[in-house]
């Protein structure tokens, strides 16, 4: 819960930026603008505590109405109509981008595939993204599978999740980076790729400045996706822990996700992300780099040596005894590996988020 609380933190923050981004598209801000005006822009927005915190307490104010109604029928409602949304508006910016951008530098980045591609950081980059875009390790599956049916096919429902998330993203790559390869822009990532090369692109793009805005509120929508989601187990745990009803557990991790973020927000004011004493860096590299690997660390080792194999049995019972003999045998000695391996070259490298 600690790790969540952590991760939904960043997830505000950058939302945040996100709408702000949505809405300086609408006021055509980027239109014709230099890379220049638009890193700028991004500057100026680090400087100002107060408008970030704006932002973020439109995103919190849904997230907390949609979790404090519960499980099915605020989150549920949520979800049922937020994943249409959200893949119609990605369809509408692949088209965009299929139209203006460069599709044949897109082809050579994302589906070629060379030795060169494959290094330890390249593993230690993979393992991460695994670990932080399932939601492992903040017990989003432990919690939403605590509402499923009985007869639930597990192990066929975690693939379908697996496979759905792995499209998705490749359908993002689709949508961003046609845009930056047709300016001539280096395919960055994290911040100085969301909120200065994109800016760049569509703001020098015919009608860029439109689907700027659907962009930004795409990724607003998707953060907040993700924010309920990893709300649910930590909103669930108060209110076991503390005998609290839902909607005032939800409402006091609300205002602990709200004061956080002004903390965050108003730490970036002093040099921004540059300068790397801030506190987003800081929970930034302590969430994802420490307590996310050493919580699926935990789970895996609690999962594959503690529990009896006759009771995990009675919760995989649709699947076949071939299937939960290797899922058995890689959680109780893969995972733990590769867990360990990410954390010893975490020491190394920056934060995999």
């Amino acid at each position: 819960c600690f790790t969540g609380l952590l991760i939904l933190v960043l997830y505000s923050v950058v939302a945040g930026w996100s709408l702000a981004y949505a809405s300086a598209m609408q006021l055509e801000i980027f239109s014709s603008a230099r890379a220049q005006e638009v890193g700028q822009f991004y500057a100026d927005l680090l400087e100002d505590p107060l408008r970030q915190v704006y932002w973020q307490t439109l995103l919190l104010l849904v997230a907390v109405l949609a979790v404090g109604t519960g499980a099915r029928r605020g989150l549920g409602l949520l979800v049922w109509l937020l994943v249409p949304v959200m893949v119609a508006i990605l369809g509408f910016l692949i088209r965009f981008a299929f139209d203006k951008g460069d599709l044949e530098a897109t082809r050579t980045f994302l589906f070629s595939v060379q030795s060169i591609d494959f290094t330890g950081d390249s593993i230690l980059v993979a393992l991460g993204h695994a670990l932080f875009t399932l939601g492992v390790g903040v017990a989003t599956g432990i919690s939403y599978g605590a509402y499923g049916p009985d007869r639930l096919p597990i192990g066929r429902s975690v693939m379908a999740v697996a496979v759905f998330d792995t499209m998705i993203a490749l359908l993002a790559g689709l949508a961003i980076f046609p845009l930056v390869f047709a300016h001539n822009m280096e395919p960055a990532s994290g911040p100085g790729l969301l909120f200065i090369s994109l800016p760049y692109a569509f703001g020098n793009i015919a009608q860029g400045e439109l689907f700027g805005s659907v962009f930004f509120l795409l990724v607003a929508l998707a953060a907040l996706g993700s924010m309920v989601a990893i709300m649910e187990p930590i909103v669930a745990s108060l209110a076991q822990g503390l005998k609290l009803s839902r909607f005032t557990a939800t409402l006091l991790l609300g205002t602990m996700l709200w004061f956080l973020g002004y903390l965050v927000t108003a730490s970036l004011a002093d040099g921004g992300i540059a300068g790397g004493s801030d506190l987003f860096t800081l929970v930034d590299r302590v969430a994802m780099q420490w307590l996310l690997p050493l919580v699926c660390l935990a789970l895996s080792m609690f999962v594959g040596w503690k529990i009896r194999p006759e009771i995990a049995r009675l919760e995989l019972a649709r699947e076949s005894g071939i299937f939960f003999s290797l899922w058995r045998f890689q959680l109780r000695y893969i995972a733990p590996l590769a867990i360990i391996v990410l954390l010893l070259g975490s020491l190394g490298t920056g934060s995999s988020s």
